[in-house]
């Protein structure tokens, strides 16, 4: 499934979460084309929690990235 995913994605995963490791979420990014894997320092499962900072950093720097990448809206422009 994840093969035929086409959309922007970012994994992100924090460097000691027992729940999905660094190696896991290594394996997924590798499976979706274009991704990007982004791996928080001093975070667990709850890493948008545990460092929020660097996790909306990552994310918003993701979405501006994504965001250039799209045409304009129907509205005709971007805000």
């Amino acid at each position: 499934m994840l093969l035929k995913v086409k959309a922007p994605t970012i994994v992100l995963v924090g460097r000691q979460d027992p729940g999905c490791t660094v190696d896991q979420a290594t394996v997924i990014h590798r499976m979706i084309d274009g991704s990007e894997l982004v791996v928080l320092e001093d975070a667990a499962h709850l890493s948008n929690i545990e460092q929020s900072h660097a996790f909306n950093s990552a994310l918003r720097s993701f979405i501006d990235r994504v965001d250039d990448t799209l045409p304009n809206s129907a509205g005709g422009h971007k805000p």
